[in-house]
């Protein structure tokens, strides 16, 4: 592809080796202008302040043409209030921009991919972001090189300063509002919808986990959003690690699934659709990222059917969320599906034999049941 002209904001911390790996393929598409958000090092842990030192060291090492912006803080703000002060500050100056954390590694077809179709949809207000990730790995429904769905992934994404100024750190602006019944009217799957309401609910408890997504996806569904997401999967997560912040799940299924290239010229959809919303992916995408929290099968579908069965027995140290946790084992067949397709993809991966080992038995005793 040509240089690049579409700004890339690269959010990095303490993790050099990881900040390098993304860094050379930015380097490989040389982008125009390059906004770097680093976090401080915590005051905790006394290695940060070196490691974050040789993470900027990394950056500093551009070598074409480019206007570099840097926005470094000197205390640790945490991964919630870092990136969303950051792309306040990438949004104050540009339209738009495509944003890459230091463990998402894009393949460089991506960058292409979200600066065509950040032009395209520029003026299409209810098109909120355009994910480089496809947890699915590849998704053949469509013809077309994407598709639209109502929730995809910020793990390698593009968006418009006119969907960040929506954003809502605290969700305040939906408080007075129906949030459950908005939820469940966008979301064609009631489970779904009725798991995001749950995070919604959760209040002031998003602020325990230091983050910022969860509050960005709901503010997408609480609009009416669609993302876009490629057929193939164009970025691979790296950060699945047990130093992590959030994903500490070195078996989760979606960190060691593939990149792919994808082919250009684009094939496009016939416009923002119903025939091009994709909800069977939505709902395959909602019961992996669920399942991937599973470690006893056997014991998990045991709480589910007498949770199923007793919706208000009292379980000493059980939230409302865990009886959402365990909606892929009110749908085995279903479940299994999905796991079979994931196969392809991560065929190595322990936690994926394990729970198709898992699922199967299910379904076999519960036809011997029915």
């Amino acid at each position: 592809m040509n240089k690049l002209r579409v700004p890339v904001v690269f959010i990095f911390f303490n993790r050099p080796g990881l900040t390098r790996q993304v860094f050379n393929v930015i380097r490989q598409v040389q982008p125009d202008r390059l906004f770097l958000i680093a976090d401080g090092p915590r005051i905790d842990r006394a290695e940060d302040v070196s490691l974050c030192s040789e993470a900027r060291q990394v950056v500093d090492s551009v070598d074409w043409k480019c206007t570099v912006q840097k926005n470094y803080s000197a205390v640790n703000l945490g991964c919630g209030q870092r990136v969303v002060s950051g792309l306040n500050w990438v949004f104050e100056q540009v339209g738009e921009a495509i944003i890459i954390e230091d463990d998402t590694l894009p393949d460089p077809t991506f960058f292409q991919f979200c600066s065509e179709l950040l032009e395209r949809y520029r003026d299409e207000p209810r098109v909120m972001y355009i994910s480089g990730r496809n947890n699915l790995g590849q998704w053949g429904r469509f013809a077309e090189s994407y598709f639209f769905c109502r929730q995809g992934s910020i793990w390698g994404w593009a968006t418009w300063k006119r969907a960040w100024e929506l954003y809502d750190f605290h969700l305040n602006s939906f408080r007075d509002l129906d949030v459950e019944n908005i939820l469940h009217n966008n979301l064609p799957d009631p489970e779904h919808a009725a798991y995001q309401a749950w995070l919604f609910r959760r209040g002031t408890g998003l602020l325990v986990i230091d983050t910022w997504d969860i509050q960005w996806m709901l503010m997408c569904l609480l609009h009416e959003g669609l993302c876009i997401v490629p057929t193939c999967n164009l970025v691979s997560n790296l950060g699945f690690q047990t130093g992590a912040t959030h994903t500490t799940n070195a078996s989760d299924m979606r960190g060691c699934l593939p990149s792919f290239s994808l082919g250009f010229p684009l094939l496009h959809p016939k416009g923002v659709q119903a025939d091009y919303i994709d909800d069977n992916f939505d709902r395959w995408n909602f019961l992996l990222a669920l399942m991937n929290s599973y470690r006893r099968v056997p014991m998990l579908h045991l709480w589910q059917r007498v949770l199923d069965k007793n919706p208000t027995i009292p379980v000493p140290g059980l939230n409302e969320g865990f009886t959402h946790v365990l909606t892929p084992l009110r749908h085995p067949d279903e479940t299994l599906q999905v796991l079979q397709h994931m196969q392809t993809y991560v065929p190595a991966n322990n936690l994926l034999k394990y729970l198709i080992e898992g699922f199967s038995n299910i379904t076999r005793k519960l036809k011997t049941l029915y």
